[in-house]
């Protein structure tokens, strides 16, 4: 018998599921409960209610909710979004348009499963849209879109249109994965199950949530496309081929590894691969006391990342470094300019600066060459490569600020933005926009070692310290790892441990990368400790390479507070350096 013909209607269906409910029930159910109806009744119904929707049905960690409007179902998952930002919960977010049946109040038919599919693969924290919903709402909001493609959704019989969706300000603006030139050349990569070789299925939910995290901490990678958790765990309890299983998700590298748990110890083995080749490109093991389970997962968690993040970085940058010139697409040049970059040559910066522009010119809306032409700017102005300093920290600060005005998301935008007020001499600022950096991305090992340097400025000793801890443990094997050892060289000299300083001064001084002011702090931290015949020997070093390195540069382009300034010419007047 056939459902009468008022029961069924078109329309916008909202689904809903919590990020990690089984790990935070593990860890607290009280707590997760209790934060769960919070969530619910001061911001979920409140928020559906006013969009003249109505809550269909909870689950145990998610909701289901229909609205007559498509408009009303969108501007409802982004205010719940926005709202639930930073709180203790996450969700992953989905909204579709499609024929629903109604039996005793709960409503069944396509529309409503294919929003429980897309809400499976949508981000933490995110949304994503069928194509019929798109097409309503493309001209209405103020978002950023990310066209995903067609893709097979289980149970579903044909390939649905599928757009993500990110809350923020501006033009609604479409990103097309397989477009050239557009930031969607960036990499992709799947994170798949761990898996549990501690022969007790209990533990399963340590491994599950080992891998969940991860792919969680790496879908903040601004870089980096990741592929969504169910798309992931597919494989789970599988062996498969690597090289297939980036073929099937369509990304270029994979994730994979293994817990091992025996009694108080764990061992966490991870390996991230080339999905065309096979070829690893990274590989660790973590050996750890088990006190806190879900401490030490978010621990073992920052660290995998924190070594991802640099090891991918270098593995684009040699792909792109050796793709043709004239195929160069945004993304490509972008790699390309930062390996240049990071060779901190006048002339390489150079290149890196013509890179950067070209790739900002072919992607407008593609944030990072902005950041990293900032850096660019800055590291002419700091190594004084530039014939007119000051026009080119102005270069400096205006890229930066273009590259957060066009995406006040992205963490390496707040650390162009935070470098740069460094140099500027306004510490309190850099400060601010570099913990900004690290709330977008804890694993930003380099936000970590530049907050350091601004604490060190500001004359916070004890807290600069903790921050260039931070950085050697997740960055030891990115480029920039000298900013750290040189801001604990700064660091101990103006607490006037001249000797310590002199250690890392050294160390820092020893890094080809480096810039000179590793051996100015050097020869300052020698001549401080007595070791006058050192510090001239360093001096004369420092001249052959810079001629012009003089007290009035120092004083010219030093980011140092007035007072540690004066304290680094004097030592350096010590030394014997010339006045100009």
């Amino acid at each position: 018998m056939s459902e009468p013909e008022n029961k069924r209607r078109l329309s916008a269906i909202l689904a809903a599921d919590m990020v990690g409910y089984t790990r935070l029930m593990e860890a607290d159910e009280d707590g997760t409960l209790n934060a769960w109806r919070l969530a619910r009744t001061k911001i979920i119904e409140p928020a559906i209610a006013s969009h003249h929707g109505r809550i269909v049905k909870l689950t145990g960690d998610g909701f289901l909710a229909e609205f007559s409007a498509v408009t009303d179902a969108m501007h409802c998952a982004l205010a719940l979004q926005t709202n639930l930002a930073g709180g203790d919960l996450v969700f992953r977010m989905s909204v579709n348009l499609g024929d629903v049946v109604e039996e005793a109040g709960d409503i069944y038919g396509e529309g409503v499963n294919i929003a429980a599919r897309l809400e499976g693969i949508a981000d933490p924290g995110g949304i994503c849209l069928s194509a019929s919903v798109y097409e309503q709402v493309k001209n209405r909001l103020k978002c950023d879109f990310e066209d995903r493609g067609k893709q097979q959704l289980k149970h579903v019989a044909e390939p649905i249109g599928v757009f993500a969706i990110c809350p923020g300000g501006g033009n609604a603006k479409v990103h097309k994965p397989n477009a050239p030139g557009t930031t969607a050349d960036k990499p992709s990569i799947a994170a798949l199950p761990f898996d549990n070789l501690s022969g007790d299925v209990k533990q399963e939910y340590f491994s599950d949530g080992m891998a969940e995290d991860i792919i969680t901490a790496l879908s903040r990678l601004r870089g980096f496309f990741v592929t969504a958790r169910n798309s992931s765990f597919a494989y789970k309890g599988q062996s498969p081929d690597v090289r297939a299983v980036a073929k099937d998700l369509g990304v270029r590298y994979v994730l994979e590894g293994s817990v091992r748990k025996s009694g108080k110890r764990v061992r966490i083995t991870a390996q991230l691969i080339d999905g065309e080749s096979g070829n690893h490109i990274w590989a660790e093991r973590y050996d750890r006391k088990l006190d806190d389970i879900f401490d030490l997962q978010d621990k073992i968690t920052l660290t995998v990342v924190g070594a991802i993040e640099p090891e991918l970085g270098r593995a684009e940058r040699e792909r792109a470094r050796h793709t043709p010139t004239e195929n160069l697409a945004a993304w490509e040049s972008y790699q390309r300019g930062l390996w240049h970059l990071y060779r901190f040559g006048k002339a390489d910066i150079s290149e890196a600066i013509q890179l950067f522009k070209r790739a900002g010119e072919m992607d407008a809306n593609f944030a990072a060459p902005f950041a990293s032409l900032s850096y660019a700017h800055a590291s002419n102005f700091i190594r004084g490569f530039s014939t007119d300093p000051a026009e080119e920290l102005n270069n400096a600060h205006s890229t930066a600020q273009k590259a957060l005005l066009l995406d006040p998301s992205d963490a390496l935008a707040h650390w162009s933005v935070g470098t740069v007020c460094i140099f500027r001499r306004d510490h309190a600022a850099a400060v601010e926009s570099l913990f900004n950096s690290i709330e977008l991305n804890p694993s930003f090992a380099m936000a970590h070692a530049q907050l350091g340097c601004a604490l060190c400025m500001s004359a916070r000793y004890d807290e600069c310290f903790e921050q260039f801890d931070q950085a050697d443990r997740l960055g030891s094997k990115d480029p920039m790892i000298w900013l750290s050892v040189m801001g604990r060289a700064f660091a101990h000299f103006f607490s006037k441990d001249y000797e310590t300083a002199a250690t890392w001064a050294k160390k820092a001084a020893s890094i080809p990368s480096a810039p000179l002011w590793t051996r100015a702090a050097y020869c300052a931290a020698l001549c401080k400790s007595g070791r006058q015949a050192g510090a001239a020997a360093i001096r004369d070093e420092i001249l052959g390479i810079k001629p012009d390195f003089s007290l009035a540069f120092v004083r010219r382009t030093a980011p140092f507070a007035e007072a540690q300034t004066n304290q680094f010419i004097a030592a350096l007047k010590e030394a014997g350096l010339p006045a100009a």
